[in-house]
């Protein structure tokens, strides 16, 4: 009898410590499975207008869900769900970035500057200022000051690249869809000042913060941009030096952007902000004649996996540190607050208006209306409320994982509801 106890618990020490080495590997078999998942959804989904990341979540969300009930799988999903987030921000924020701001054209953003400023610093500031107040009104958790207005910043900024995707290729004006892609660049350069700042009050109040304002705008905002323009003269030189050689000319761009962005944090600037001034100088004119748009199609297909794997993961996390807690009254303040998200951004653009119609090229109704629907929350949404989900701060510990429900089912709600609307908005203004 006792041989076969011993047995069994031996079998099952074996089978537990196999799956615990099966970890990494699992890692790199979901990349593939969900690159090739979202291939798949691609090939399927080609003329509809479901979102297929918001497929990709659900999947994830499933896999989460199935990890709570199966214990031999749940390890595997768990370590999934752990992931740092200073290695998911530095994987994905790059190229998302990046291929927002080298897909801009520079002649209508500089005309449109002005514009574009407004909607991404008083806009965004308007705006989380609003979500923060509503949230610190409303929310049954009794959430204090600052961790409301911490929510605020987690929710108020938009994806680059997703809120121009369902509009891009619909005839709508060159104009507006680098207003929208320029207001969420600038708009995530701002929200990760503001975000440093509320995360480290909420973990560790102090009374320098005016000082800290001073240093922060400093290196993020004009020490990232000087940064930004020196790197984009330095690549055009070695660009200018390669001949006729795609391949290498590739690899540069690829390099350089990750290059970039890593130094520019590790001093202390804005990685977004340096991407975002080198992205916007640099053109298909830049590189080797043919070769321009090949690079244009190398950074959609990276975009492209990169959101796969951001929209894949939350769902899984979401799940593993959401799912035992979620009640009725959570699904209610999810509404709330998608609703509230869509009512406080037409508020703030409508409240802005009278300005932009004097600079730029103007403004309209019908292009506010399309600025206020096509606001996604995705990437940067995602990747604060991970950030946050992880944090071991005793001020953040007891909501943090409410935080994380809350923002990613509010990304998936304007992705669901939104990016599937608007091209019918678009046609009938």
């Amino acid at each position: 009898m006792s041989a076969i106890n011993s047995s069994s618990v031996e079998t099952k020490f074996h089978g537990h410590y196999h799956i615990i080495g099966m970890r990494r590997p699992f890692i790199v078999l979901l990349v593939f499975v969900s690159c090739a998942v979202g291939a798949l959804l691609r090939t399927i989904l080609k003329k509809s207008h479901i979102p297929i990341i918001v497929i990709l979540s659900l999947i994830g969300v499933l896999l989460g869900v199935v990890g709570y009930f199966v214990n031999e799988f749940r390890v595997l999903i768990e370590y999934v769900a752990e992931i740092d987030p200073i290695l998911f921000l530095h994987m994905f924020t790059p190229v998302i970035i990046f291929t927002a701001a080298f897909e801009m054209d520079f002649y209508i953003f500089r005309k449109s500057f002005w514009q574009i400023f407004l909607l991404s610093v008083p806009g965004f500031l308007l705006n989380w200022t609003l979500i923060g107040v509503l949230t610190y009104k409303i929310n049954k958790y009794d959430w204090n000051w600052l961790i409301s207005m911490l929510f605020g910043v987690i929710v108020g900024t938009t994806d680059p690249i997703l809120s121009v995707a369902s509009v891009k290729n619909i005839g709508l004006s060159k104009i507006v869809i680098n207003l929208i892609k320029g207001e969420s660049l600038f708009s995530d350069a701002t929200t990760a000042i503001v975000f440093e700042l509320f995360r480290d009050l909420v973990s560790d109040p102090h009374t320098e913060v005016a000082k800290e304002i001073i240093i922060k705008l400093v290196l993020k905002f004009i020490a990232s941009t000087i940064f930004g323009f020196l790197s984009s003269r330095i690549v055009k030189y070695w660009l200018s030096h390669i001949v006729n050689d795609g391949l290498t000319e590739v690899i540069l761009s690829f390099s350089m952007t990750y290059l970039i962005f890593f130094i520019a944090e590790w001093l202390g600037m804005s990685g977004v902000i340096s991407l975002t001034v080198l992205g916007l100088l640099l053109d298909s004119v830049s590189f080797s004649p043919g070769v321009g748009e090949f690079i244009f199609r190398f950074w959609a297909m990276l975009t492209f996996l990169a959101h796969v794997m951001i929209f894949n993961i939350i769902g899984i996390v979401i799940a593993v540190k959401t799912f035992p807690y979620v009640t009725i009254r959570d699904l209610f303040f999810i509404l709330t607050l998608y609703l509230a998200l869509i009512l406080i951004r037409g508020l703030v653009v409508l409240f802005l208006s009278p300005l932009l119609s004097c600079l730029g090229y103007g403004f309209n109704c019908r292009w506010g209306a399309v600025i206020v629907w096509s606001g996604m929350r995705a990437t940067f949404t995602l990747n604060m409320a991970l950030g946050i989900s992880q944090s071991k701060d005793p001020g953040i510990a007891a909501m943090k994982n409410t935080i994380l429900l809350y923002a990613g089912t509010a990304s998936l709600m304007t992705l669901m509801i939104n990016s599937t609307t608007v091209k019918k908005l678009v046609t009938t203004l």
